[in-house]
């Protein structure tokens, strides 16, 4: 709160400790649940708008069913906003994400009823329910129609994003899209202010590519069955 830090985004990804073992192989989810639930009632004892706090789940078959739940626990712990995230797949095997684990795609009738059940739950809750990207839960989990389905990511006019290392790059996926950092590098912010990387040439050349026919390699296959 004393940094000014605008956004505390939590990827949460369950709405039980049995459940978040699963997915992420650890036991943390009570400690998480208490923290977040004391970092909010601080937040409301001082008066702190910001940073505004977010829970995050990806949409999983294993989760998908908890999604209701999920919202619930937000507003238990003082936690107005729920992002639902579309998980990030390779066919090709690349890491433990698997194709059938994922929605995109592959959201039955029963599910995309289920969504509509949470976004009434959320309504009643005063719980902003979203997608990644700021769309409509079941947008996200739906393919687009598009000849260029890359050129609908609005990163790089909106957000940027560093390695700890002080790297600019344009999303969060780029580093698992190819090997070599220097293929998607937009900056250097221990050398160059935020402005100057932003304002760059590799940053305006790399949004001009990504509204053309030849967008960066990193992003070629974007939109298809990634995050937005």
């Amino acid at each position: 709160m004393e940094t000014g830090l605008d956004e505390l985004r939590i990827s949460l990804d369950a709405a039980d400790a049995r459940s978040f073992r699963v997915v992420r192989g650890r036991d943390y989810f009570d400690r998480i649940v208490r923290q977040v639930r004391a970092f909010t009632a601080l937040q409301a004892e001082i008066g702190a708008a910001l940073p505004k706090v977010s829970l995050w789940l990806t949409g999983l078959k294993e989760t998908f069913g908890q999604l209701i739940a999920f919202i619930e626990l937000a507003h238990a712990i003082g936690v107005g906003e729920v992002y639902l995230q579309r998980l990030v797949y390779f066919p090709e095997g690349q890491g433990l994400a698997a194709p059938d684990q994922a929605l995109f795609e592959r959201l039955t009738q029963a599910e995309s009823e289920h969504i509509s059940a949470a976004e009434a739950t959320a309504r009643r809750l005063g719980i902003a329910f979203n997608a990644s990207g700021a769309t409509e839960p079941g947008t996200s989990l739906a393919r687009r129609t598009a000849d260029q389905p890359w050129s609908l990511c609005r990163r790089p006019w909106t957000l940027m994003y560093f390695t700890a290392h002080g790297r600019a790059i344009p999303c969060c996926i780029a580093p698992f899209s190819m090997r070599g950092y220097e293929h998607f590098t937009l900056g250097d912010a221990t050398q160059e202010s935020l402005r100057a990387i932003w304002d760059g040439e590799r940053y305006r050349e790399f949004r001009r590519r990504l509204l053309s026919d030849d967008p960066p390699p990193t992003c070629a296959n974007c939109g298809l069955r990634w995050s937005l």
